[in-house]
């Protein structure tokens, strides 16, 4: 733990995993979202590639919906507009349930729930940006649900603010989630009566979006900088 692996153990872990690939292709299937957080490591240290959430058939019919998360995305899905990096995603717009998880409140470590939608996850509106932040989310309860959890709310010094919280794909808390805001973005676009808004998904890493409704597909961006440079010999 934060130390540099060694150069070996790091060639033996991108063998593996690319070995996982392997047979995942050799199953006509495409992860479509590899990235850092959906490569666990068992008690053994030995890589495992999980969240198959965005996984297509390879003889699918393609279409032109952006797979994967923003910061791990292939470069030909972004485009640039002076400092942001903006990214085209389908809009899921989630609508009201009122079947949902008994004792959600618990759950999450709220005390009120506003309203509970869903398209693909279930998405929480509480009342007000402190209580998205002091959430205490139980993830073994959220783990046994099955369910992928969004909670929202109104942002204070931006449109809206959000979690999102995935223990039963591996992942506790992502830090900044694409598809989260393919759902979010209709959603308060819809309330707000606006069709570009700034949003927050305050992990502990925090990420500001861009955000901009637009009929079937929704915008979303934000900065970056430069972070790593590899090459791989084959």
């Amino acid at each position: 733990k934060n130390k540099r692996l060694p150069e070996l153990d790091v060639l033996d872990i991108g063998y593996k995993l690319a070995s996982a690939l392997d047979l995942v292709l050799n199953h006509d299937l495409l992860h479509c979202d590899i990235k850092p957080g959906n490569i666990l490591f068992n008690a053994d240290n030995e890589p495992k590639l999980v969240d198959f959430g965005l996984a297509r058939k390879v003889d699918s019919e393609p279409d032109d919906d952006l797979r994967g998360t923003p910061y791990y995305v292939a470069p030909e899905k972004v485009k640039r507009e002076k400092d942001l990096i903006l990214m085209d995603f389908p809009s899921w717009k989630p609508e009201r349930v009122d079947q949902y998880p008994a004792n959600l409140e618990k759950m999450l470590g709220v005390t009120e729930i506003v309203g509970v939608y869903k398209y693909r996850d279930l998405l929480v509106e509480l009342p007000a940006e402190a209580d998205v932040i002091t959430a205490k989310p139980d993830f073994t309860a959220i783990k046994t649900t099955g369910e992928k959890i969004i909670i929202t709310a109104p942002g204070t010094d931006v449109d809206f603010v959000s979690r999102f919280f995935a223990p039963a794909a591996g992942v506790d808390e992502d830090p900044v989630t694409g598809s989260a805001h393919s759902q979010l973005i209709p959603f308060w676009s819809d309330k707000l009566g606006k069709k570009k808004m700034q949003a927050r998904q305050l992990s502990q890493r925090i990420g500001d979006l861009y955000c901009e409704q637009l009929g079937e597909r929704v915008i979303m961006g934000g900065k970056a900088v430069f972070y790593m440079e590899g090459k791989f010999k084959i």
